[in-house]
Order: structure tokens, then C-alpha cells, then sequence
């Protein structure tokens, strides 16, 4: 808060990750260059020093991520570049920062790693998917489905962010058909440890010969922490000769 210049941000983030808070969310702080802005939005400066920390430390960038995440959960303001923006890009300003060694692709996907699992953040598109698998009684065959998330939070392998491949409650029962599945209707879950906004994952699983057939196994991805992703018509089918 500079009384001089008569410029105040709601918070301030050191060179070493330390967060100051200066003026209450609640208030207004006069950090863009426009008063609308100024009292619609939450100001957040980064510290740079030409001695001490000359460029953006990672310290900044998680301690800024951490704080935009909480602040994110307080106001329910959606984690995006539409609603995280940089002072240079508020309308009608002369603000340059942060400038153009600040990297919104990482800071975004750090953002990314604490955003809660929901219907509004979790969305998955598709990539590829194996030939559908022919196989002879008590054969096995492996199936691998790969998705892009295009949600706002990562994919995180082992907590309640992980993503799975899931066969919809309305289908028939296909337990008959699991070879070691993780549970009887999440044939797979994603083998990368994370995925963010952006990156691609596997899920790879068995299917068994167990008895003659051709059985069509409907497929959809999901965050059990969160919610069902686009239901895009996946499936595969399963001929046991």
C-alpha cells in the first residue's frame, strides 16, 4: 500500500513465497488502472527486486497459485484465464506487468493441481481408442482409451482428483468380462501420476473370454471425487469366440 502514489494491492507476494496481506478481499484496492476493476476483482503484486530475486522465484509461483486457490474457493471464481488475468491485460490500463517472463501456462497448470473436481471443471474429450478386441474363450485382451482433459483441474493419480474410466450405472452387468479391474463398473484409471488442462492420459484394462458372445461395454470418463465427464458414446466391443 503506497499512500504516495495512492495504490494499494489486496495482497503481496515476497521473493521467497511469503504472503502479506494488505487491504481485506472485502474492501476495494486500487491496483489496475480501472475503477471498475479495481472493485470487482482481487489485486495480487509479486515482489522483484533487481538483487534479491530479479526474476519470478518458484516460491512465487506456488505460494501465488496457493493463494489464487483459496481465494478461487472463498469468492467462486472459476480458475481460468478468463478470470485470472495479469494487470496488463485489464482494459484501458498502462499497466505492463507481469510481464513477459511471468509463465500463465505454469502457474495455470499449478492452479490447476488444488482446483476442486466438479461438473463445471471436469471435461474430458476424445483421442484414440484400440481395435475392438477379438478373442477365443479364457483368452484376454487388452483395451486402452486415451482422453484429453479439456476441464479447468488436473488429473491427479491416487486422490480424489484421479480419473477413471467408468462404465455408466444404466448399462448391464459386465463383471463377467473383468480381468483385474480396479472395482466392477471402473474398468481403469489414468496411468499418468498427473495430468493437467491440456494433457492426455490412458486407461488401460483386461477383458476375458469367459463365456461366447459379443458384448458392447459402454464407456465414460470420470473423477469419483467430482463428477461424470462429457459423455462422448465410447465403448468397445468385446467378440468371444
Amino acid at each position: 500500500n503506497s499512500l504516495a502514489s495512492d495504490v494499494s494491492a489486496h495482497y503481496v507476494i515476497r521473493g521467497d513465497g511469503h504472503i502479506a496481506q494488505i487491504v481485506a478481499e472485502g474492501d476495494t484496492a486500487w491496483h489496475s488502472g480501472n475503477a471498475w476493476y479495481n472493485r470487482h476483482s482481487i489485486g495480487i503484486e509479486f515482489e522483484l527486486d533487481r538483487v534479491t530475486n530479479p526474476v519470478f522465484t518458484t516460491e512465487q509461483y506456488y505460494a501465488g497459485a496457493s493463494l489464487v486457490c483459496a481465494i478461487s474457493a472463498r469468492q467462486d471464481v472459476p480458475l481460468d484465464r478468463d478470470h485470472v488475468i495479469g494487470h496488463n491485460e485489464v482494459p484501458g490500463t498502462t499497466h505492463t506487468d507481469p510481464g513477459p517472463t511471468w509463465d500463465w501456462p505454469h502457474f495455470m497448470w499449478l492452479t490447476s493441481l488444488c482446483a476442486p473436481p466438479t461438473s463445471a471443471t471436469v471435461h474430458a474429450s476424445f483421442v484414440s481408442e484400440t481395435p475392438y478386441p477379438e478373442i477365443t474363450a479364457d483368452d484376454k485382451a487388452l483395451v486402452s482409451v486415451v482422453l484429453r482433459n479439456t476441464g479447468s483441474t488436473a488429473w491427479r493419480k491416487g486422490t480424489d482428483q484421479e480419473a477413471r474410466l467408468g462404465i455408466p450405472g444404466n448399462a448391464p452387468d459386465l463383471a463377467f468380462l473383468a480381468d483385474n479391474w480396479p472395482a466392477p463398473e471402473r474398468p481403469a484409471i489414468q496411468q499418468e501420476d498427473i495430468v493437467p488442462p491440456g494433457g492426455t492420459a490412458t486407461f488401460s484394462f483386461r477383458v476375458k473370454g469367459a463365456v461366447p458372445g459379443v458384448f458392447v461395454v459402454p464407456l465414460r470418463g470420470v473423477v469419483d471425487g467430482g463428477a461424470w465427464m462429457d459423455d462422448m458414446g465410447m465403448f468397445t466391443v468385446v467378440t468371444v469366440r
